[in-house]
């Protein structure tokens, strides 16, 4: 049986859907990998002691060796990093506002205007001292992280709006991301 062309670009993009909603899902994908490395270890026949014993001695060299090859990146920086930026996932600062301004209350209709449902989970501040000539970013920490993106990819939607147009949005990122995307623009 010949398929036609649309058939089968029907089928290929039918099977892209599944395979990504597959990958979205990580118990799937966790249990997978906790069958695979439980095949693994059972099939060497190692005992698990032995293993993570000489995994914890090639981290050691590992990181030894990076720190003296002039990488002042340790694991531990690294894993902190990652749990940091974990951490403010869920943030959305906003800038722009007049400091008058009720902040939560801005929140509260920008996030109307771009997002259907929401729920803030009543944390929402101002950063920094209070300086009579500039205005503080607001902090909006979201219930998820699929409600800071709605948020961010709606920032050009606010721009056309009489009511928040000189408002903008950024999401929050750490001291290191900062570093990172102001040497990357300089280059």
């Amino acid at each position: 049986m010949v398929l036609a062309r649309e058939q089968m670009l029907g089928v290929r993009n039918a099977a892209d859907v599944a395979i990504k909603q597959l990958w979205m899902d990580e118990t799937i994908i966790k249990s997978f990998v906790d069958k695979v490395s439980a095949g693994v270890i059972l099939s060497k026949k190692l005992p698990l002691n032995d293993e993570v014993n000489d995994l914890e001695k090639k981290l050691v060299e590992s990181d030894g060796d990076s720190q003296s090859k002039g990488n002042p990146h340790s694991i531990c920086d690294i894993m902190s990093e990652m749990n940091e930026i974990k951490r403010r996932e869920n943030n959305v600062l906003i800038f722009g506002v007049f400091e008058d301004a009720d902040a939560k209350s801005v929140v509260t209709g920008i996030a109307r205007k771009l997002i259907t449902y929401f729920d803030i989970n009543n944390l929402v501040s101002r950063l920094g001292k209070p300086i009579q000539s500039k205005q503080r970013s607001i902090k909006a920490v979201l219930s998820s992280y699929n409600d800071a993106l709605k948020m961010l990819k709606g920032n050009r939607i606010l721009n056309t709006t009489k009511q928040f147009e000189k408002i903008y949005l950024r999401s929050d990122s750490t001291i290191k991301q900062r570093e990172y995307y102001t040497a990357l623009k300089k280059e």
